[in-house]
């Protein structure tokens, strides 16, 4: 394989990864998102961290 292609394909694979840990932490807000909403429509105000609550939007805060 050519030194330029590798670089290329090197550069590729590097930029998917930066997707896919994107994605991951995309994931992550919006499952901590779904189990404080879960959490504060059922009252159970000792599983919700500040940071789950900080990232509510102000609609689902007043469940």
């Amino acid at each position: 394989m050519n030194s330029w292609k590798k670089a290329w394909h090197g550069r590729e694979m590097d930029q998917f990864a930066r997707e896919e840990k994107r994605t991951i932490k995309r994931k992550k807000k919006r499952d901590n998102r779904r189990a404080c909403k879960n959490a504060m429509r059922k009252g159970n105000y000792d599983d919700i961290s500040v940071t789950d609550y900080d990232d509510l939007k102000d609609s689902d805060r007043n469940l």
